[in-house]
């Protein structure tokens, strides 16, 4: 269990509420991880709620599951922006290699029913070389849609700078 806060006495900062719990079992051959969370955040008498969930399954073949999913509000009543995130991870370790993949969206809506959706997917592929010595292949793609109109500056209409298209990585990594 956690529990944390950050109260501010000035306008300049906003306060923030947040608590959480975590659960781990062993069951046969894997590793199960759940977790929860809430924070709220209080500024100029608005209050603006995050849940999220997270699901990790770790099995010991290797293989690995990661699922999150966040809810950031409803974009109605007194908060302007409703925003969601779900992710999705998988990987597989074997010997010196690791394989991963994972997909993610975010969507933002707003009271005027302007829509915002992100979404990517990245593959990497890693050897390690032994004495601290990886190397790493990534690739990426993104993407960016809006049905437009977002009335605050900082919520930008697609397309964002930068976020859309295929980005490709190879090098190596070292740790001493």
């Amino acid at each position: 269990m956690a529990l944390s806060t950050n109260i501010n006495d000035d306008a300049s900062h906003d306060d923030v509420l947040a608590v959480g719990a975590k659960y781990n079992a062993s069951l046969a051959a894997m590793e199960l991880g759940f977790g929860i969370g809430y924070s709220q955040l209080v500024h100029d008498e608005e209050e603006n709620d995050a849940v999220g969930v997270s699901l990790d399954a770790n099995l010991d073949n290797g293989f690995r599951a990661i699922l999150n999913w966040i809810d950031m509000g409803d974009g109605r009543d007194q908060d302007p922006f409703g925003e969601k995130y779900i992710g999705v991870g998988l990987g597989y370790e074997m010997d010196g290699w690791t394989f991963a993949a994972n997909w993610g969206k975010y969507s933002e809506e707003q009271q005027n029913a302007a829509v915002r959706e992100q979404s990517g997917y990245a593959a990497v592929a890693n050897y390690d070389l032994g004495g601290g010595a990886e190397v790493q292949f990534g690739y990426s793609k993104a993407s960016c849609d809006d049905t437009g109109g977002f009335i605050d500056a900082g919520h930008l209409d697609c397309p964002v700078p930068n976020v859309d298209g295929d980005r490709i990585s190879l090098g190596v990594a070292m740790s001493f």
